[in-house]
């Protein structure tokens, strides 16, 4: 017998399930212009020391505590820097203390 492959629907970055195999699946958070959704179990936060290793690998890492919401840094291939993406455009980085220190980096 064939597993039953739940319904699910994603509307403003809600996802929805419609079976109960999966009750509840957390909210995804949109960044910049979503294209397809993409349904995490679980969101592991963590250190920046170990964040910036994630983004030395091409991935881009946000955090949680950040207010403004569709931010996250990178490392620019044209300039080999740290870029922070913001709703307005990229920019050059600057860490803050508080960033330096924060354990709630996660990889986007």
């Amino acid at each position: 017998m064939e597993p039953e492959i739940p319904e699910i629907e994603v509307t403003d970055g809600e996802v929805v399930s419609h079976s109960p195999v999966i009750p509840a699946i957390p909210k995804i958070e949109k960044v910049g212009k979503v294209e397809e959704a993409e349904i995490v179990k679980e969101q592991k936060t963590m250190k920046f020391t170990d964040a910036i290793w994630e983004v030395t690998n091409g991935k881009k890492i946000t955090r949680q505590g950040w207010e403004e919401k569709g931010c996250y840094g990178f490392l620019s291939e044209s300039t080999s820097r740290l870029s922070l993406h913001k709703p307005d455009g990229d920019h050059g980085w600057i860490l803050s203390k508080d960033d330096l220190e924060a354990k709630d980096w996660i990889i986007l």
